[in-house]
């Protein structure tokens, strides 16, 4: 506890582009209502939104993550 504060990260993995991305709480929670409000969009019209980069919501650009 004398070393200072905790962040917690969630990871999540993106396995088409075989990468994963590392997210802080906050990031995850507005993540989530993005998918929540695609996925009531697919199942009112049943049909599978093509979504672009920009719009998806497992999708990130490429972090640089220091290892060592």
């Amino acid at each position: 506890m004398s070393h200072g504060r905790t962040e917690i990260l969630v990871k999540v993995d993106n396995n088409e582009e075989k990468y994963y991305y590392e997210w802080p709480a906050e990031k995850f929670h507005n993540r989530m209502y993005m998918i929540r409000e695609i996925l009531e969009q697919y199942f009112d019209s049943n049909v599978r939104p093509n979504l672009g980069i920009n719009e998806d919501p497992f999708w990130d650009p490429p972090n640089p993550i220091l290892i060592g």
